[in-house]
């Protein structure tokens, strides 16, 4: 088995009409991974970062975790490893609305065991907001690793973490999604669940 190094091939530009806007919007998509058909998701041939397509498995969809703006927040950590660099993904979120209903989701999500990949819209959206979309967890999917609640703490909000379930960890960042070059059409599978 031989390893392929990558090497630097293009210049890293900075567009100074387009600067770095920290936050997320409101809401988060949460597709389980064993609902994706990967054989017919899209990986960019330019891009081994973008998505081009996520295709579903028959009869099924993501689930919407709504907040408010900035509430939700997404994030990848390189490590090292005996193996090489990898990718810590991780999600956190807060429930904002503690019902008995979404409480229990929350609890799915936190602790039921599945995997998910996890869609985010970061404030940032790039140039014609091509790369307003992130995909955590396309390998491997996260888990629950968190979910706690205190009355005096953050506004009563219940807290969720997900990230990246040891041993594993994921070779690239967060992916992009953007579904027909086309932020629109991006929003529109977001919004229709991906189904």
């Amino acid at each position: 088995m031989s390893c392929t190094y990558k090497y630097l091939a293009n210049d890293v530009g900075y567009n100074c009409e387009i600067k770095p806007v920290a936050g997320t919007e409101a809401r988060v998509l949460f597709v389980n991974i064993n609902d994706i058909d990967k054989a017919n998701s899209v990986i960019s041939a330019n891009n081994e970062l973008v998505l081009t397509d996520i295709v579903l498995k028959a009869n099924k969809t993501g689930v919407l975790f709504e907040a408010i703006e900035d509430e939700n927040d997404g994030g990848f950590e390189m490590k090292d490893d005996k193996f090489g660099q990898f990718y810590e993904h991780v999600l956190n979120l807060k429930l904002l609305t503690p019902s008995a209903e979404n409480r229990l989701e929350a609890k799915n999500i936190a602790s039921g065991g599945g995997k998910y990949i996890a869609i985010i819209e970061r404030k940032w959206k790039g140039v014609d907001s091509k790369d307003a979309f992130q995909v955590y967890g396309w390998q491997y999917g996260l888990k629950g690793s968190v979910h706690k609640y205190n009355t005096k703490e953050n506004d009563g909000a219940e807290l969720i973490t997900l990230k990246t379930p040891a041993p594993y960890m994921e070779s690239n960042p967060a992916l992009q999604f953007l579904k027909n070059a086309s932020y629109t059409d991006t929003l529109s599978a977001f919004d229709n669940k991906l189904a």
